[in-house]
């Protein structure tokens, strides 16, 4: 569900976002039709998770290139999996008792800055 919301919210912003979960579909989604997140999230996904951002690392990164925000159900399991090293321009982890909050802050940084949006308005709702 949560997954869900993430890629209306991103979708509303213009961008071109998939929901896959192993790296063969995502690199092979990627060379057809590019998009700027791959969303990824429930416990069960992770290995897949850290697949996916395995290849897409080793695939390269032109610059211009399509940007990966990943969101994880837990920080600590993204440590565990090194998900920082691991090729996403940013990684929304989604745990403890605010959820709804960690989302929200997540897409604003990610959508205002990571994922080319519109950094004056993410700054100006900072400041």
């Amino acid at each position: 569900m949560l997954s869900v919301a993430v890629e209306a919210a991103l979708k509303d912003r213009g961008h071109v976002v998939d929901e896959e979960y192993t790296a063969d579909r995502v690199l092979r989604t990627r060379r057809r039709s590019p998009y700027d997140v791959v969303v990824i999230s429930g416990y069960s996904r992770l290995l897949n998770a850290v697949g996916v951002l395995r290849a897409i690392a080793l695939e390269g990164a032109e610059p211009g290139s399509p940007a990966s925000l990943v969101v994880v159900p837990s920080l600590n399991k993204a440590d565990r999996y090194r998900f920082g090293i691991a090729g996403a321009d940013h990684i929304i982890a989604l745990e403890g008792e605010s959820l709804v909050g960690a989302l929200s802050d997540g897409l604003r940084a990610a959508i205002g800055v990571h994922l080319g949006g519109d950094t004056a308005l993410a700054e100006a709702e900072d400041g």
